[in-house]
């Protein structure tokens, strides 16, 4: 699927990012990344680490731009505020300009 995307988008930068849960999909994510020379955003070292998660009876603003309590164990394990600041951190790094 990505040779066919940088068939379609000659010249554009594609950036695939690492799984926040699942260690076999970055194993074959990154492969396929070095492979074509594709970037690579790496989030092996913030996976299943409690500080980059939301958590259990954390309040987020929903689409409804109201306040809400998480309260299920799948939210729960997502990336909270932490997390997707280095998220987003390292996409920046790999942005061309």
């Amino acid at each position: 699927m990505l040779w066919h995307i940088q068939q379609k988008a000659d010249g554009a930068q594609i950036i695939v990012i690492d799984d926040f849960w699942d260690a076999e999909k970055h194993e074959m994510k990154k492969a396929v990344c070095e492979q074509l020379s594709i970037d690579f955003v790496d989030l092996s070292d913030i996976r299943d680490d409690e500080a980059f998660q939301a958590s259990m009876g954390a309040s987020v603003l929903g689409d409804d731009e109201k306040e809400h309590i998480i309260e299920h164990d799948g939210v729960a394990t997502h990336p909270g505020d932490e997390g997707m600041a280095v998220i987003a951190e390292r996409v920046i790094e790999v942005v061309k300009e």
